[in-house]
């Protein structure tokens, strides 16, 4: 008698079973798969050229707090400065993000011109050495102007 019962309760959740495989199916055959009506995806706004550039030529991505101050020289008059480096050592090549006097930052690769008469010669981890017409310079990374930034006062803190 015991065996009939739970015979019975096995054919009853095994029935179960089925029928809520059934409903699973029948709701995936009937739900669409896409979105209804006329749908389209939304465009990118694509800014011309020239805000770009503009937007580009006041941003520094490295130093944000740093505001950029275009130098009055012209290309060859002003200092370059090094942003970033980064260095292929398997391959000796490399890029680095250089500015000149007009504070718009370049992306160049070794042997690439920096400005006419300025070439980029080699690239290191902490420096580049550009060419300026026959003489070598080495320009280090650096970084920002903090004189403004005040050290937290640690003098109230505990100690263990």
């Amino acid at each position: 008698m015991a065996f009939k019962k739970s015979f019975v309760l096995a054919e009853g959740l095994i029935g179960c079973l089925l029928v809520a495989q059934i409903i699973r199916l029948t709701l995936l055959v009937v739900t669409p798969l896409g979105p209804l009506g006329d749908w389209q995806p939304t465009r990118p706004v694509r800014f011309p050229a020239a805000a770009r550039q503009a937007i580009f030529a006041r941003f520094d991505p490295f130093y944000r707090d740093v505001p950029m101050t275009p130098d009055a020289g012209g290309m060859m008059a002003g200092p370059v400065h090094l942003y970033g480096v980064h260095v292929n050592a398997d391959t000796g090549s490399g890029t680095a993000i250089l500015a000149l006097g007009d504070g718009e930052q370049k992306l160049l690769g070794l042997d690439e011109l920096v400005a006419p008469g300025i070439r980029l010669a080699a690239i290191a981890y902490d420096h580049v050495e550009i060419d300026r017409a026959g003489q070598r310079e080495r320009v280090f990374l650096t970084s920002p102007d903090t004189s403004g930034i005040q050290p937290p006062d640690m003098s109230g803190t505990a100690h263990p």
